[in-house]
């Protein structure tokens, strides 16, 4: 198996955490930061990150693997909730459409090439998502290469991606 170099994230149940009160989706601007991890709209609708997120996006940056997120959310709203977390520092060329997720994958990989000179090829792929529907589009466009984990099947904590590099 070839060597990760990109990781690529869901949002909704994936990096943020299922226990939030709603998906980054039904969040109406403005929003403020309580804590470290969480942002809270006007409506008092709670997002919140996972426990574990922060330490596995700095244990991949630390490895040199790249982060992005894949999410089909409201553009504006998910981007201010990544910019009040601090995780717009982390998360590059993300994809925050209602587009395919596998179109989407496709996309960050022609970003990298193109903006970083950094050609990712989909077999140094891995992507996590909580959708099964999700997760077989991007197996698909990967044509069975790269690394496809389904949070809640193939691993239940984030940390757990870590064993797959």
């Amino acid at each position: 198996m070839a060597r990760i170099k990109l990781v690529v994230f869901d949002a909704d149940d994936t990096l943020f955490s299922s226990s939030s009160d709603c998906y980054l989706g039904q969040v109406r601007l403005p929003v403020r930061r309580l804590d470290e991890n969480t942002v809270v709209d006007t409506a008092g609708c709670r997002i919140i990150l996972d426990p574990e997120a922060r330490s596995v996006l700095q244990e991949l940056r630390k490895r040199g693997i790249h982060v992005s997120l894949d999410s089909v959310n409201r553009h504006r709203e998910a981007n201010e909730i990544i910019r009040l977390l601090e995780l717009d520092k982390t998360l590059e060329h993300s994809k925050i459409n209602f587009g395919d997720k596998g179109n989407n994958i496709l996309e960050i990989l022609q970003d990298f090439g193109r903006e970083d000179h950094l050609e990712i090829s989909p077999d140094e792929v891995m992507f996590i998502d909580d959708v099964e529907k999700f997760c077989n589009d991007v197996k698909r466009v990967l044509r069975g290469r790269g690394v496809v984990l389904q949070k809640g099947k193939d691993i239940d904590h984030l940390s757990e991606l870590l064993n797959f590099l």
